[in-house]
């Protein structure tokens, strides 16, 4: 992986200074910071650099009135909620029809009170509202009344959405109502964060893709390297009931994600009604030891936007791998492609709830499973060609490698391990982003990372290979911006 981040902090800090065009905030209220951030956001210069003075910087609710800047928070940084501060409808941070906006945060955190929040579900650490251009990188966002990001249009206002957003290498921890909601978006992409630990109020989700209206759009999304996991509801949703055919064509690729250890289930496709066109593709991820179905697709018709499970590895569900149910539709409109499903359990891989029939299941799956692999779909069933090659030795299988740690930010070089269930399966490994062949680096030993990478592993056993387990470590001297020079240091 190329190290762009040294050379972005880099030139963007120097030369900024050097151009006197960088603000590096230098008042501080450890009581309340609320104006000094908000006058810092609006000051007239392309950089702001929010130091870490070594206390928190307390605020009440900031709009960031900010157009083609770049705000950068500076490593130990925290920015805490004020206590008391926040009524229901308050937001940590609100960015509302700006453009041209940048927040970098590696090894910074921003919070609010959770243990205040009782009720309700609005109170957003950040809320992008109908805006362009927003990249947000390397912040830690937890503890919210409601998500840790919510993307959308706010109520009813025009444009319908917001476009081009970039959320990348952030941890969004222990949020209220979502890591992140996404009510409206054209062009989103979102990797390499972390998503856990959703509870408090409903949905509770990883990500929840949830439009409010019809004129509301999903457009052009892609997901990838993102760990969802440890959320009360689902590490990933679909609820699409307020889409119709008059909306725009759904696109959203959800890719080399690992979605695992939620308490509601695995991924959820719901509600999505004849005529709503488009396609969500989930591509390479890996759905392990979720309670509840790793997937749940439910009244999602045959005539609307397909669903495709591709390469995709299904394993320790607590209830069945894929389940379906509609029976107020034609439920259909799905396609498997070389996806692998492990189950020790006597049940089908494939389970159709009483009363429901459907249409248009095709495809190609790998079960391994010592019962045999079957499905249980409805009577009245039609084009139902999914090509299961059963396996009844479950030891045909070769198990995904497992990292320790698996990814992560790290201030000094480490070591990981690598290893897998299936014995006497050899582990290969990258760490420039490629897939992993036998021609790659052989696991033998530990691995020492002195440089940020994605690494890649996957393990083979004779002609049989697993699919591919990959994460990203991240040394903070990569990451991190260079403090501001002494001329511009902030006073004691």
């Amino acid at each position: 992986m190329k190290n762009l981040p040294v050379f972005y902090f880099l030139y963007l800090l120097w030369t900024t200074i050097a151009n006197g065009s960088v603000y590096v905030v230098a008042e501080f209220d450890e009581k309340d910071a609320t104006h000094i951030l908000q006058a810092a956001f609006a000051a007239p210069y392309d950089t702001v650099f929010v130091p870490n003075v070594g206390k928190d910087w307390i605020i009440r609710p900031i709009v960031i009135d900010a157009s083609n800047k770049t705000i950068i928070f500076e490593s130990g940084v925290i920015v805490t909620a004020k206590k008391g501060a926040f009524a229901k409808g308050d937001k940590l941070f609100e960015i509302i029809e700006q453009k041209n906006l940048t927040i970098i945060g590696y090894g910074a955190t921003w919070r609010m009170r959770k243990e205040e929040y009782l009720t309700g579900e609005w109170r957003h650490a950040l809320n992008i509202v109908r805006c362009e251009n927003i990249n947000i990188y390397g912040l830690t966002i937890r503890d919210s009344g409601g998500d840790g990001i919510k993307i959308g249009r706010g109520r009813g206002q025009q444009p319908a959405y917001s476009k081009n957003i970039h959320i990348r290498d952030c941890i969004l921890d222990n949020n209220r109502r979502q890591a992140i909601s996404v009510i409206s978006v054209d062009t989103l992409l979102i990797e390499n964060c972390i998503l856990s630990n959703t509870n408090g109020t409903a949905p509770q989700a990883g990500i929840d893709f949830e439009p409010n209206n019809s004129d509301e759009r999903l457009r052009a999304i892609t997901i990838r390297n993102v760990d969802s996991y440890g959320n009360k509801g689902y590490g990933i949703q679909f609820l699409l009931p307020r889409l119709n055919s008059s909306s725009m064509e759904i696109s959203a690729v959800i890719q080399n994600c690992r979605i695992w250890g939620n308490s509601r289930g695995g991924v959820m496709v719901k509600s999505i009604a004849e005529g709503v066109a488009g396609t969500i593709t989930f591509d390479g991820c890996i759905v392990h030891d979720n309670l509840g179905n790793s997937f749940t697709i439910q009244q999602k018709s045959k005539l609307a936007a397909r669903v495709n499970i591709t390469n995709c590895h299904i394993y320790n569900s607590d209830d069945y791998p894929i389940h379906l149910w509609g029976p107020a539709v034609q439920l259909g409109g799905i396609r498997f492609e070389d996806s692998y499903i492990v189950d020790n359990t006597d049940r089908p891989f494939l389970f159709v709830q009483g009363g429901s029939s459907v249409f248009d299941i095709t495809g190609n799956v790998i079960v391994n499973n010592p019962f045999g692999g079957y499905m249980s779909i409805g009577n009245g069933s039609r084009n139902v060609s999914v090509q299961d090659s059963i396996k009844t030795d479950i030891t045909a299988f070769v198990a995904i490698p497992e990292m320790n740690p698996r990814g992560g930010y790290f201030t000094t070089p480490i070591t990981l391990s690598l290893s897998t269930e299936t014995e006497s399966a050899e582990i290969y490994y990258t760490v420039d982003g490629r897939d992993p062949t036998k021609n790659s680096l052989k696991y033998t030993a530990p691995v020492t990372l002195s440089q940020s990478a994605l690494l890649k592993t996957r393990a083979y056993k004779d002609s049989r290979k697993s699919g591919i387990m990959r994460a990203t470590f991240t040394l903070a001297k990569d990451l991190i911006a260079p403090k501001p020079p002494e001329n511009l240091k902030v006073p004691e």
